[in-house]
């Protein structure tokens, strides 16, 4: 389940980036840390 963990990790950074994009915000100010 490594890889499903992995997965959703990425999908949520994604969702992350595309929600600071619409927002005008520097996607790279926003830094998620689990």
């Amino acid at each position: 389940h490594a890889r499903a963990q992995v997965f959703l990790a990425l999908c949520l950074r994604l969702v992350v980036a595309i929600t600071n994009y619409e927002r005008g915000d520097n996607p790279g100010s926003t830094i998620i840390t689990v």
